[in-house]
């Protein structure tokens, strides 16, 4: 083997180790990046909320990193929430839904109820027909602990209450 052989395999071998000590002193601050919670904020027939007003103030301790997808609609018919709803969750992967919207229709929670079931994803009503209690059906149903506390906001403004709930979900990861 002649020597410039040799120096070249050297070079790459020195190259190598480089790139594998490179790559082990990257995975730690990789892996300190806080796990990512996406979350749509669908409004239906509600006055107009800023996006930055939906999304949580991100401080540096917060345990987790919530993405908002916001979605308005201007019909809240049960046709046009379930094929909205559904193509959104055809683009986007979601771990859950927050939905308000400007009705007094009990028909919404209903709908909402029934894409939480077949999607498998929370859905949390915050305001007008969405917020409507509905009874328990079998008495193992998952309800998010937001719901209860975010229950009496029936008419309340539907831009603080999301935020209040956005926050609430941040703050009870860390329990």
């Amino acid at each position: 083997m002649s020597e410039v052989s040799r120096a070249r395999n050297g070079m790459m071998g020195v190259a190598g180790w480089m790139l594998l000590l490179f790559s082990q002193m990257m995975m730690p601050v990789a892996s300190q990046k806080p796990p990512a919670l996406s979350v749509a904020v669908v409004m239906g027939q509600t006055r107009h909320v800023s996006d930055q007003l939906l999304r949580p103030p991100r401080r540096p301790g917060d345990p987790i990193d919530i993405s908002v997808v916001t979605l308005r609609m201007n019909q809240t018919d049960p046709k046009t929430i379930v094929t909205q709803v559904c193509e959104l969750l055809s683009r986007t992967r979601l771990h859950g839904i927050v939905f308000a919207d400007g009705t007094d229709q009990e028909a919404i929670a209903q709908i909402l109820d029934f894409l939480s079931v077949q999607t498998q994803l929370p859905v949390l009503g915050v305001h007008g027909g969405s917020s409507m209690i509905m009874a328990d059906k079998n008495g193992r149903r998952l309800l998010l602990g937001a719901y209860k506390e975010m229950s009496y906001t029936r008419h309340a403004d539907p831009g603080v209450v999301m935020q209040k709930c956005l926050c609430c979900c941040v703050h009870r990861s860390e329990v």
